[in-house]
C-alpha cells in the first residue's frame, strides 16, 4: 500500500501485442502479493476474459465489469478468489462497449471512477488490459499509478513498445500526472537464443533502467495452468517461471519503495 496516501497502488499490466503473457503476469503477480499478506484486487478489462477463465469454472455464475459499466451498477462486482485475492470478472460483451462508450463525456475516466471507492480497501489493484491501445487500455492508464509492460524478446513486440511508451507519456502529461512506467518485464525468455539477447540489449540501450533485471523464463507450465483454473504459482510452484515471478514481485516492491523515497 502507498504509505503516503494509505491507498492502493494501482498497477496496469499492458501491452498492445497479444501473446506476451500479460494475463499470466497479472495473475502471478497478484497471487504472489496475496501470499505475502497483501490485499489484492484483480480487474479483468479484456473482453477475451482470459484472467476470468483462469480462475473460475466455465459454468460459474458471476457478474462482470461489463454490467458495472453498461448498466450503471453502483460499485464493482467483486468476487473472492483466494485469501487476500479478489477479482472483478470480465465478459465477452465488454467488446461491445468499445464503440458505445466513445461518445460519453470523460470516457477516459470510467475505470478511475469505478475503482475510487475501493482504493482504501486494498494494497494493490491490478488492471489486466486488453491487447490494444483502445479505450479500456487508456482507461486503465488514466486510473493507474504505474504501468508494467510484459513483453517477449521478439521483433514485433519490440517494434510496438515505443507506441505504448508514447501513449503512457501522453496520458501522464494530459490526464494522469501520477502515471509512469514501473518496468519492462521480459517474458517467455529463451536463455540461449541470440535473438532474445539482441532484443534485450536493444531495450536496455533505449530504455535503460526501465528494463527489469528479472526475466520470466519460458516454460510449458505457464500455458497449462489456466486449463486447471489455477495460478502458475499454485499449479507449478517449483517451475522456473513461478520462481521468476516471485523474483519479479520482489523487484517490483523494491522499485515501488525506491520510487516512494524519491517522491
Amino acid at each position: 500500500m502507498n504509505k503516503k496516501t494509505n491507498k492502493a497502488v494501482v498497477l496496469a499490466i499492458a501491452n498492445h501485442k497479444g501473446g506476451v503473457a500479460k494475463t499470466t503476469t497479472t495473475l502471478s503477480i497478484g497471487f504472489s502479493l496475496a501470499r505475502k499478506g497483501m490485499k489484492v484486487l484483480l480487474i479483468d478489462l479484456d473482453a477475451q476474459s482470459n484472467l476470468t477463465f483462469s480462475l473460475f469454472k466455465e459454468d460459474a455464475e458471476y457478474d462482470s465489469i461489463y454490467n458495472a459499466i453498461n448498466k450503471g451498477m453502483e460499485g464493482l462486482p467483486i468476487m473472492p478468489v483466494k485469501e487476500n485475492l479478489d477479482l472483478v470478472p470480465s465478459s465477452l460483451n465488454l467488446a461491445q462497449l468499445e464503440i458505445s462508450v466513445t461518445g460519453l463525456m470523460e470516457r477516459e475516466y470510467i475505470i478511475a471512477d469505478k475503482i475510487k471507492p475501493y482504493l482504501e480497501n486494498y494494497d494493490f489493484i491490478l488492471l489486466d488490459c486488453p491487447p490494444s491501445l483502445g479505450i479500456f487500455t487508456v482507461n486503465a492508464l488514466v486510473a493507474a499509478d504505474f504501468v508494467l509492460i510484459p513483453m517477449t524478446a521478439e521483433v514485433l513486440p519490440y517494434k510496438g513498445l515505443a507506441s505504448l511508451v508514447v501513449l503512457v507519456n501522453q496520458i501522464s502529461e494530459r490526464m494522469n500526472p501520477r502515471l509512469s512506467v514501473l518496468g519492462i518485464l521480459l517474458t517467455r525468455y529463451k536463455i540461449r537464443n541470440n535473438l532474445t539477447k539482441n532484443i534485450e540489449n536493444a531495450i536496455a540501450k533505449v530504455y535503460g533502467p526501465l528494463l527489469m533485471e528479472t526475466h520470466i523464463r519460458e516454460t510449458t507450465r505457464a500455458a497449462e495452468a489456466p486449463i486447471s483454473r489455477l495460478a502458475l504459482l499454485e499449479y507449478a510452484p517449483n517451475s522456473t517461471a513461478a520462481k521468476d515471478y516471485e523474483d519479479a514481485v520482489d523487484e517490483i516492491l523494491t522499485r515501488l519503495k525506491n520510487n516512494e523515497q524519491e517522491a
